[in-house]
């Protein structure tokens, strides 16, 4: 704690000792002495692609050292409490026990990630069988004007697929779909994801990215799962398989349901769909046979991908917006104000 609270200090202003209990206030409240400097920079530090991570320690280079501290600082209270020891089943078990401010500049490097999903309004589920076609596929939607990019870890390759389109595409927003396990999970961050999209409503991976820099959206159908995605801490929800429930009726009426939670739907959305989705109050679509048309990934036809990934760009970037969700800092399911 000692050498925690040094290496803290030495490049910012805050107390000698941070608090170690839970305070009744909001989790993301000012008391933590943590400027706004430093949770944006942290942010920025957090979210960034890790080719431009390296361009951010010279500028935020106090910010840096400071989540490194608070990383460490989390692990030694892990140890402590016995978390992260093997399961009996072979896996590894992932708690986090509170830590004060830890997980503020995590959480607004989720939420930037949120918001640039959001501002596209669309996002482009690429799935191939053969890993140079998915590179070409995604460059080619990306070069059509599509700035958020999802590769499904059932393509062959996939994590290389993200590794590669992420360092040439530092400004684009890339993640990964059909994240099942945690061993999934681990291989999309560490190609570069920073978001991570499931067609389930899994309770371990839902939990333990309440307080990771990358955003996790599970899948739900049901009025049912989509509550109990939220108990467990989801902040936000992939609609899945919209297609099979009632497609645009059913997002406008689990919107009235849940007003304020931000839901994707997924599955089947074709281009004249896009514009309907979204002003239902869809925080964003999926979209992928719209953007990766099958005959085209077979005939490498990445022209037309990237015609279409234009169209679909253009229609939700014109398309009457009337979602106002915003992400909510989640702890262990319970939700807080973050006032930063």
């Amino acid at each position: 704690m000692d050498a925690y609270n040094s290496s803290l200090s030495a490049g910012l202003q805050v107390p000698a000792r941070l608090p170690t209990t839970r305070p009744p206030e909001s989790l993301c409240a000012p008391h933590f002495a943590l400027s706004s400097r430093f949770t944006q920079d942290a942010a920025l530090a957090a979210a960034a692609s890790p080719v431009q991570r390296h361009r951010l320690l010279a500028s935020r280079k106090h910010a840096i050292q400071a989540m490194s501290a608070v990383a460490e600082r989390e692990r030694i209270s892990n140890e402590q409490h016995g978390y992260g020891k093997a399961a009996a089943n072979g896996h590894q078990e992932f708690r986090t026990s509170w830590s004060g401010s830890d997980d503020v500049g995590a959480f607004l490097a989720r939420k930037a990630t949120f918001e640039r999903i959001q501002s596209c309004g669309a996002i482009a589920c690429l799935r191939s069988e053969n890993e140079e076609v998915a590179v070409s596929a995604g460059r080619a939607a990306l070069d059509g004007g599509i700035s958020v990019l999802e590769v499904t870890m059932r393509t062959p390759g996939a994590s290389q697929v993200i590794k590669r389109l992420v360092h040439e595409y530092p400004s684009a927003t890339i993640g990964a779909g059909t994240v099942l396990t945690w061993q999934d999970a681990e291989i999309a961050k560490e190609a570069g994801a920073t978001f991570l999209m499931s067609p389930v409503t899994d309770q371990e991976l839902i939990q333990v990215h309440t307080s990771s820099t990358v955003l996790f959206i599970p899948g739900a159908m049901t009025p049912s799962e989509i509550l109990q995605a939220r108990r467990w801490g989801a902040s936000c929800v992939k609609l899945y398989p919209v297609s099979l429930m009632g497609g645009i009726q059913y997002v406008k009426m689990l919107k009235l349901l849940f007003p304020s939670l931000p839901i994707i739907p997924a599955n089947g959305i074709s281009l004249d769909a896009v514009e309907s989705y979204l002003q239902v109050g869809s925080t964003a679509v999926v979209t992928s046979d719209a953007i990766f048309n099958k005959t085209a990934l077979v005939q490498h036809d990445y022209d037309q991908i990237a015609d279409r990934a234009k169209r679909v760009a253009t229609v939700a970037a014109n398309s009457e917006r009337v979602d106002s969700s915003t992400l909510k800092y989640t702890r262990n399911g319970q939700r807080f104000r973050a006032v930063i």
